[in-house]
């Protein structure tokens, strides 16, 4: 049993997510070293609503945070923000 993130082959643009591996290059793997598929299930709609979610929190609320966050220590703890910057 394999379970992974697939990444469509020829999906013009990007994922916000990103990632995924190429599922022509899985196919031609599974072919090349001869194995075989028994059952191919497409879980997408099931997992899709939670990538969604993962998505939206990322844009509504975690970048938003770290963008107010890091324009508050520019402006009021300098030193402090240029240590973390040198530290990370």
């Amino acid at each position: 049993m394999s379970s992974t993130f697939f990444k469509r082959d020829g999906v013009k643009g990007k994922s916000h997510l990103g990632g995924g591996h190429s599922i022509g290059e899985f196919y031609e793997t599974i072919e090349k070293n001869g194995f075989k598929i028994h059952k191919d299930l497409d879980v997408t709609s099931k997992v899709s609503p939670n990538l969604r979610l993962v998505n939206e929190i990322l844009t509504d609320r975690i970048l938003p945070f770290i963008e107010t966050l890091d324009q508050f220590l520019s402006k009021r703890h300098k030193t402090h923000l240029s240590f973390l910057i040198y530290f990370q």
